[in-house]
């Protein structure tokens, strides 16, 4: 049985917009929340969106909050934890002191710490960041392991109406603007009631997520929640069963890379929409989604098996109007467009800095959540947008001296010296000034989308010929 993978979509969406605060309509334990308060409400919800948690995992973190520390940056500890701080009273083997007062550094560690069994966030200990279990209460608690796994639980319902206070209900656009509800109905095909599977497989299409039924069991999620599980094998090289090292191919040209292996059918178990990680010491490393496992006959002893892990996203759909008639989402045309859209891709997926971090291996193979330096990010942006015509990684230098044409572009600008290089983005929609991989004024450090501006002084123009 093969994974149904969709035709590739506009896929990706814009980066996730300024939020709260929820001001007087913010409560913690049923009492209105005070300044204090709603400022740690914003900051751990404002980093866990950024980092892409679902909606489920927002609400379990304000019900740790609220559980741990009355959703206060706590100095101090107690019997249990004298050395317990912030709102998550996480102790000092989570962290620096500093970091886990700081509402956004203290929910950096709850969802995505690993320092080994009693350290890690929840990224960890449930397979990704829109993974939820069922009882969110125990599911906090695997993560604090606290005395009281249930205590969590009373503050699920208050949690749920913080969240949803703060996200805006139906989220806004950018600039506060409110996006159209996404709606799907069942059709009709040929005059009759399109079924089920006809109608998930159009839904899947529409939205881009994967569609597959296996067991007995529907399946049906996107493709970057399914490569944050954990992985089912991991392939070195030297398996017995493994019969020829792995073929694969890439370009951005298509939505998905794709790689092959031959092995022997009785030692493979792993179902399509299982995760794979690759460890062989190529560029192929990596985790990948089984989308297929084929062989000649139903008892051969040899089957292929396909994985599949996407490339950068694809443009944004046509934007929709909001009730009030302004546009929402979308981006400018031509070469800006192209531009904007593959540095959302890389804003939405939270990569932290690294230096060197993406250089050496085709930009094609780099993995989703793989950091990234100044100069692999711009790299990549542009091979996305299709202006960037090697394949590896160049540095900040030859970007002064080689990429594009001297000077500065109409729609946008690469800035490069012998130490960094940013794109500066000329009155781009939703305010966007620069993607770049240093702050200056707009959140940490990473290569993410920035609504401030910075100095060229010392840094060389350069920008695309096809620029117009």
């Amino acid at each position: 049985m093969a994974l149904t993978r969709p035709r590739a979509r506009p896929s990706g969406g814009s980066p996730a917009p300024a939020r709260g605060t929820g001001a007087s309509d913010y409560t913690v334990k049923g009492a209105r929340a005070d300044a204090h308060q709603r400022s740690v409400i914003d900051g751990v919800l404002g980093e866990a969106e950024r980092l892409g948690a679902s909606r489920r995992v927002m609400v379990a973190a304000i019900m740790a909050i609220t559980q741990e520390s009355t959703a206060r940056s706590l100095a101090h500890g107690d019997t249990a934890g004298p050395d317990s701080r912030g709102p998550f009273q996480q102790r000092s083997p989570w962290g620096p002191e500093s970091q886990r007062r700081d509402p956004a550094g203290a929910t950096r560690l709850f969802l995505t710490v690993d320092k080994g069994p009693g350290v890690q966030g929840w990224k960890v200990v449930h397979g990704g960041l829109k993974n939820a279990p069922g009882d969110l209460s125990r599911a906090i608690n695997a993560v604090q392991r606290s005395r009281y796994p249930d205590a969590y639980a009373q503050w699920q319902a208050e949690a749920e109406r913080t969240v949803d206070t703060w996200l805006g209900d139906d989220s806004r656009g950018e600039g506060g603007a409110a996006s159209r509800r996404y709606e799907f109905t069942r059709g009709e095909r040929g005059g009759q009631r399109e079924s089920s599977w006809a109608a998930t497989g159009r839904l899947a299409e529409e939205v881009g997520w994967l569609r597959w039924a296996a067991g007995n069991v529907f399946h049906f999620v996107s493709e970057q929640e399914l490569r944050q599980a954990a992985p089912a094998v991991r392939i070195t090289g030297d398996e017995p069963w493994l019969l020829a090292m792995p073929a694969w191919e890439w370009g951005t040209a298509r939505p998905v890379t794709e790689l092959t292996l031959r092995v022997l059918s009785e030692r493979w178990g792993v179902m399509p929409g299982g995760v794979v990680l690759m460890a062989t010491g190529g560029p192929e490393d990596g985790r990948w989604i089984v989308s297929g496992v084929a062989g000649p006959r139903l008892d051969s002893p040899e089957v292929e098996v396909t994985l599949r892990r996407p490339t950068m996203r694809r443009p944004e759909p046509t934007a929709e109007e909001s009730a009030d008639g302004d546009v929402v989402g979308g981006a400018a045309g031509g070469a800006q467009s192209a531009i904007l859209d593959a540095a959302r891709a890389v804003h939405a997926q939270g990569r932290a800095y690294l230096l060197g971090g993406g250089h050496g291996v085709p930009l094609t193979s780099i993995d989703d959540d793989a950091p990234l330096d100044c100069s692999s990010s711009t790299s990549l942006v542009l091979k996305a947008a299709g202006m960037f015509p090697g394949d590896r990684a160049i540095v900040s230098g030859a970007f002064a001296s080689s990429w594009g044409a001297a000077g500065k572009g109409p729609s946008f600008t690469v800035w490069a010296n012998a130490t960094h290089v940013w794109i500066e983005l000329h009155g781009s929609p939703g305010g966007w000034a620069r993607f770049d991989t240093s702050p200056h004024g707009d959140g940490g450090s990473g290569p993410r989308l920035r609504r401030t501006a910075r100095s060229t002084a010392g840094f060389t123009p350069r920008h695309w010929p096809g620029d117009r």
